[in-house]
């Protein structure tokens, strides 16, 4: 009919100072959240989400009690974000199921961090999440425009580009774009309407815009790859503190969605900059220690 759990011991009897002598039904929690034995391991994460529990009732076809799952326990699988979260945002159909599946995500991460799960697991949960609700955005943004003109790879960046996405992370992202398709403004202007449309979503789905503008949407930052290897080799051989900063946002590139040979492409050209310019790495030194 209940439980009593090392926590329920703590909080609601020691903590409380009750009397020792009092029935354990005074303290236990109930009705008892459930789960049966072949159920997969995303519905009982998903259950502690939702429940706000740390322990679930392991029962049979019958409805018999066999055991007792920790959420602790649970958490030893690496997979357990987007099994749960990502997952429900890679099956959505429509903008406003992608918006409510993320807004789930401050709820989750309080539930894994109160069951002891470590910041890195959170952080990587986050970005996993915010990686899906991309992915969906962008194929909804094509349905939308149509199919894209030329290749292309939309990147993460910042926080999201190191998977350290925390709960007050705003958004970083780009687009870059095949170098043959530079002289063709229909071009332009089409990725420019996808990044506007997928940072416009995201907002809506609890990744505010960058107070900086780095963004998709803004037009700098939705350019052919030559423009880029441009960015990059201007920040790397001009050896200023801004220039620096600029570099250390986007070198945390990560390719999310699209021609992840674009992404390669860009990084290949960075580290051959920076192997003919050294001297930059004291300019990035002394702007993380400033």
């Amino acid at each position: 009919v209940g439980i009593f759990t090392d926590r329920d011991l703590r909080e609601r009897v020691v903590a409380a100072g009750a009397d020792l002598d009092s029935p354990v039904y005074r303290f236990m929690s109930s009705p008892l959240i459930t789960v049966l034995e072949n159920a997969e391991i995303c519905e009982a994460l998903a259950l502690i989400d939702q429940a706000g529990v740390h322990h679930l009732v392991v029962v049979d076809e019958t409805g018999r009690a066999t055991g007792v799952v920790r959420g602790q326990e649970l958490l030893r699988y690496p997979s357990y974000g987007p099994l749960v979260l990502a997952a429900e945002v890679s099956r959505a159909s429509r903008v406003e199921e992608v918006v409510t599946a993320c807004r789930r995500a401050p709820g989750f991460a309080r539930s894994l961090l109160e069951s002891g799960a470590h910041p890195d697991r959170v952080t990587r949960m986050l970005t996993s999440v915010c990686d899906a609700a991309c992915e969906r955005f962008i194929a909804f943004a094509r349905d939308r425009i149509g199919p894209a003109p030329a290749p292309y790879v939309f990147l993460a960046l910042g926080s999201q580009g190191r998977q350290e996405q925390v709960l007050s992370s705003d958004q970083d992202n780009a687009i870059i774009y095949a170098a043959e398709a530079a002289d063709d403004p229909t071009v332009a202007e089409y990725f420019q309407q996808m990044g506007s449309l997928v940072c416009g979503w995201l907002d809506r789905a609890g990744y505010p815009y960058c107070k900086g503008e780095v963004m998709a949407q803004n037009p700098r930052w939705c350019k052919p790859l030559d423009v880029w290897k441009g960015y990059f080799s201007e920040w790397i051989r001009g050896g200023e503190a801004q220039q620096a900063l600029e570099f250390s946002i986007f070198f945390d590139l990560r390719p999310v969605s699209g021609a992840s040979e674009l992404a390669a492409e860009l990084r290949a050209h960075v580290y051959e900059e920076l192997s003919a310019n050294p001297a930059f790495l004291m300019y990035l030194a002394q702007n993380t220690l400033q």
